[in-house]
C-alpha cells in the first residue's frame, strides 16, 4: 500500500471530502456560496437593484436559436466615472444574436445592464443550476444587456485567449461544412460544444449510455496527445522533442475545449505518463490518477460535486483495476461500477448501454479523425464523417422506437448504495475465486439483485407534492397501492416546463409511469407541461409511461382540447372524461383500496358556465379521514355548492344524512339554507386554492364552509397578475388556516397516514 503514497493521500481525501459532502454539501461551496450573495456585500447586495456597467474577458462563447450565451471573467464593475472599479465574480450573459457577433469571443467588452443572482432547485430533481454554475464561479446572470463601444482584443489577456476565439472559428466551420442535422454531433466530439445539439439528441444520447462519446475526455486527447507523439516518434524526431511538442499541444487543445473537468484529468495523467517516459520510469496509472485528483482538488474541492468529475474518475479507477481481466468482464464492470453515480444524478439507468459501448465506442477514432478531416477540408472530404454520424444515429433511434432505452429508478439513498457497492464486492470476488461454470450462475443470481437495490417502493401512506412551476400549477400524488396520479401540469412563466420540471421530479423519484393525468381545463398554465410529456411519450424521447388521461366534461370540444386528444392518441394514451358525481375507486395490489377515493364535484354534464375557469374540474381526494379538494381555477364557488345543495336535497331530504352512492357524509348539506346563508360542511384538512389565490376564488363563505387547515397555493414569483391576492390571504388567516406558497416555499408536500398529516417544503436541495 505504501509504495504509492500519493494514492493513499488521494483516497483519505476522497473519503473526508465525501463524508462532507452527505452531511452538509454547501461546506464544499463556502468560497462560492459568498459571491453567490449569502454573504454579499452591501455594495453588491445595491448592484441587484438597478443597472450596472462591467466590463471583463468574454469566453465559453455559443450560438443558438438567434440568441448568444457567454461568460464574462475577470469582471470589472467600473464604480465611478472616474475610472474607479471593484472585480466580481464571472457573469453568465444570454442576449440576442444581432447585438453581438463573431469578434466576441476573446475579446474584452463593457457592458450595461442589470445583475441576477441564480436561484437554487426549487423542486426534487430539477437541475442545480446555481452549484453548476458556482463550481465555475459564476455568481450571477446578466441578459440582453448593451454593449458600451468596441470588442477590445489588445492585452496580454486577450493573446491568452487565443483558444477561444480559434473555437468560435472552428464552430463557424463546422456549421458551414457540414449539414445542419450533423453540425451538433460534430462540434460536440471535436471542440465539446454541445450548444448546436437539440434537447431531444442530447437526451437520447445519454438515455443510450454513450453521451461520454460528446464529452472531451481522456479517450480525445490520448487520440491527440499519443497519436503526434507516436507520429512525431516514426518521423525520427528525438524523444524529449517528441514529447515536448505533444504535450504543448494537448495543453493547447484543452484549452481549445475549454478545459472540461474530464479533459484537465486527462492531460494531468498524459503530463505525468510523458514525464515519466522522459526521465526512464514506468508510469504507475494509479500515483498518476491521484495527482490529478489533488491538483483538482487544490484548485477547488467542489468539482467532486460534479457530475463530470465523478464520472471520470470512476471509469479510470474501474478501467485501471479490471485491465487485464478480459474484454466481457471489463465491459461488464465499467457499466456496473458507476451505476450509482448514474442514478444519482439522472434517475434513470441505460439498460443497452454495455451493448452500445462495445458496439459503437471502438468507431470513435474513426468518427473523430473523419471530423477533423472534413472540418478541414470540407467538401467531399466531410462525407465519411457524416456517414458514420447517420449510422449511429439510425441504430439508436432503431431501438428506441422499439424497447425502452433506460430502467426508471430513481436518486438512491446512501444505504441504497452502501448494500450495492456491498454486492458488487462480492460478485467480484466470484469472478476472482470460483470456477468458470460458478461465475455464470453468479451473475444470473446476483445481477438482478444489485438492480433491485434500488427498487422505488411506493410510499407507506399518501403523499401529495405540489411542484413550483411558475406560474401555473402541477401537483403528484403517490398513493401507497402503487398508483400515481398526476393532477394538471403547465406554465405560463417558465419554459418547457413539462421537460424541465415535471419530468425530472418523477424520474428522480423512481416514477415510471403515470396511472392517472387529469386536466382541471385547458389553460395554458395547467397543461403546457403535460402536452410535453404527451409528446416525449408519443416521440419515445423518455421512458415515462401515461396510463389513462382524464379530462372535464364539455358539451362543446375546444381547440385546446381537440389537441390534447391528438397528444393522447399519438402516445397510445387512453381517455376518459368525468364530471359531477363521478367517482373513482382504485384498483391495487390487493384488490379495490377502500381508503382512497376521488369524488368529482364539478363541472355538470347539464350546465353551462360563461368562462373555462367556472367549468374547471374540481374534485375530492379522500385518504381514510383525510380530505383535500382540488379546484382548478374555479372562481363562481356559489355556482357549485347551491347545485349541490339541490342535488342532496332531492335525494336525502333535510333530515337524511345516511351514507349514499355518491360520496361521503361530508358532503351532505342542509336543505333548507338560502344562498346567502354560510354553507355548513365539515372540515377538510387541505385545500389547493383556486386561480392561484385570485381575489375572485376562495370566497368567505367557501372557506367557512370547508374550514381547510392548510392551504396551498400555486404561483409564480413576481407574477404580473398579483396572485396570490392580499384580501384572499387575508380571508386565509381570517379562518385560521396556514399558508403554504410555491414562490416562497418551493415544492411543497403532504404526507398521511388517513387520520394525521405533516407538510413539508424544498428549499435549497433539500426538504425542510
Amino acid at each position: 500500500m505504501f509504495k504509492r503514497p500519493l494514492w493513499v493521500v488521494a483516497c483519505f481525501y476522497l473519503v473526508c471530502l465525501t463524508l462532507i459532502g452527505l452531511i452538509k454539501p454547501s461546506l464544499l461551496l463556502a468560497t462560492q456560496l459568498e459571491v453567490l450573495g449569502e454573504k454579499e456585500s452591501d455594495v453588491e447586495r445595491n448592484l441587484l437593484e438597478g443597472s450596472v456597467v462591467v466590463e471583463g474577458l468574454v469566453t465559453a462563447y455559443t450560438s443558438k436559436d438567434e440568441n448568444t450565451g457567454f461568460t464574462l471573467t475577470h469582471v470589472r464593475l467600473l464604480m465611478n466615472d472616474e475610472g474607479g472599479y471593484q472585480s466580481l465574480s464571472n457573469i453568465k450573459v444570454t442576449c440576442k444574436d444581432s447585438t453581438y457577433d463573431s469578434r466576441m469571443p476573446g475579446s474584452r467588452v463593457r457592458l450595461k445592464g442589470r445583475l441576477n443572482t441564480i436561484k437554487s432547485p426549487t423542486n426534487p430533481g430539477q437541475f442545480d443550476y446555481r452549484t453548476y454554475q458556482a463550481i465555475r464561479s459564476v455568481a450571477y446572470t446578466m441578459t440582453d444587456p448593451v454593449l458600451l463601444g468596441e470588442p477590445d482584443r489588445s492585452g496580454l489577456r486577450s493573446l491568452l485567449s487565443l483558444p477561444e476565439r480559434l473555437r468560435a472559428l472552428l464552430r463557424q466551420r463546422i456549421c458551414s461544412v457540414y449539414p445542419e442535422e450533423s453540425t451538433g454531433l460534430v462540434a460536440s466530439l471535436m471542440i465539446g460544444d454541445r450548444s448546436l445539439m437539440s434537447w431531444e439528441d442530447s437526451s437520447l444520447w445519454r438515455r443510450s449510455g454513450i453521451a461520454h462519446m460528446l464529452a472531451i475526455s481522456g479517450m480525445h486527447l490520448t487520440l491527440v496527445g499519443m497519436g503526434l507523439f507516436r507520429f512525431l516518434r516514426r518521423r525520427g524526431m528525438g524523444m524529449p522533442w517528441s514529447i515536448g511538442l505533444s504535450c504543448g499541444a494537448l495543453c493547447f487543445y484543452t484549452c481549445l475545449v475549454g478545459a472540461p473537468i474530464s479533459a484537465l484529468r486527462a492531460l494531468i495523467m498524459f503530463l505525468y505518463n510523458m514525464g515519466g517516459r522522459l526521465l526512464g520510469e514506468d508510469p504507475d496509472t494509479y500515483n498518476s490518477l491521484a495527482i490529478a485528483f489533488l491538483l483538482i482538488m487544490m484548485g477547488d474541492p467542489a468539482y467532486i460535486l460534479d457530475a463530470g468529475f465523478q464520472l471520470s474518475f470512476c471509469a479510470v479507477v474501474t478501467l485501471s483495476f479490471f485491465a487485464g481481466r478480459g474484454p466481457i468482464q471489463g465491459a461488464l464492470m465499467m457499466y456496473l461500477v458507476p451505476v450509482p453515480l448514474i442514478l444519482y444524478h439522472y434517475g434513470e439507468l441505460p439498460l443497452l448501454g454495455i451493448f452500445f459501448n462495445l458496439l459503437l465506442v471502438p468507431l470513435l477514432p474513426v468518427a473523430f479523425c473523419m471530423a477533423a478531416i472534413g472540418t478541414a477540408f470540407g467538401g467531399m472530404a466531410a462525407y465519411p464523417a457524416v456517414f458514420i454520424f447517420r449510422i449511429y444515429e439510425w441504430l439508436i433511434e432503431f431501438f428506441n422506437t422499439r424497447i425502452r432505452l433506460t430502467a426508471i429508478l430513481g436518486r438512491p439513498k446512501w444505504y441504497q448504495i452502501l448494500i450495492y457497492y456491498l454486492l458488487l464486492a462480492g460478485v467480484i470476488f466470484v469472478f476472482k475465486k470460483w470456477q468458470r461454470k460458478l461465475r455464470r450462475y453468479s451473475l444470473v443470481l446476483v445481477l438482478p439483485l444489485l438492480l433491485m437495490v434500488f427498487y422505488h417502493f411506493p410510499p407507506k401512506g399518501l403523499e401529495v407534492t405540489m411542484l413550483d412551476v411558475g406560474q401555473g400549477d402541477c401537483c403528484v400524488i403517490q398513493m401507497p397501492n402503487g398508483i400515481t396520479l398526476l393532477s394538471d401540469g403547465g406554465s405560463s412563466s417558465v419554459k418547457a416546463v413539462g421537460t424541465n420540471r415535471i419530468q425530472p421530479y418523477l424520474i428522480m423519484e423512481g416514477i415510471r409511469s403515470l396511472d392517472f393525468v387529469m386536466v382541471s381545463h385547458f389553460d395554458e398554465d395547467h397543461v403546457s407541461g403535460i402536452s410535453e410529456l404527451l409528446e416525449n411519450v408519443a416521440d419515445h424521447r423518455t421512458s415515462l409511461r401515461i396510463g389513462t388521461l382524464i379530462l372535464p366534461y364539455r358539451q362543446e370540444m375546444s381547440h385546446a382540447m381537440k389537441e390534447m386528444l391528438d397528444l393522447a392518441e399519438r402516445a397510445q394514451v387512453k381517455v376518459k372524461v368525468l364530471s359531477a358525481e363521478d367517482e373513482i375507486l382504485f384498483r391495487g395490489r390487493r384488490g379495490i383500496d377502500e381508503l382512497t377515493k376521488i369524488h368529482v364535484l364539478s363541472p355538470a354534464s347539464g350546465d353551462l358556465y360563461d368562462n373555462e375557469n367556472d367549468a374547471s374540474l374540481v374534485w375530492l381526494l379522500s385518504y381514510g379521514d383525510f380530505d383535500m379538494l382540488f379546484t382548478g381555477d374555479l372562481e363562481e364557488e356559489k355556482t357549485l355548492m347551491s347545485r349541490y345543495r339541490s342535488y342532496r336535497s332531492e335525494d336525502y331530504g333535510s333530515e337524511d344524512y345516511g351514507t349514499g352512492d355518491y360520496g361521503p357524509e361530508d358532503y351532505r348539506l342542509e336543505d333548507n339554507q338560502s344562498e346567502e346563508t354560510e354553507v355548513r360542511l365539515p372540515a377538510i384538512e387541505v385545500l389547493k386554492a383556486g386561480h392561484h389565490g385570485s381575489r375572485y376564488s376562495s370566497s368567505t363563505s367557501f372557506l367557512q364552509a370547508l374550514q381547510p387547515r392548510v392551504t396551498l397555493i400555486s404561483v409564480g414569483y413576481h407574477n404580473r397578475y398579483g396572485h396570490p391576492h392580499d384580501q384572499t390571504l387575508q380571508r386565509l388567516e381570517n379562518i385560521g388556516s396556514h399558508v403554504y406558497r410555491t414562490d416562497w416555499n418551493g415544492a411543497i408536500r403532504i404526507k398521511t397516514d388517513g387520520k394525521s398529516y405533516q407538510a413539508a417544503t424544498y428549499r435549497g436541495g433539500e426538504w425542510a
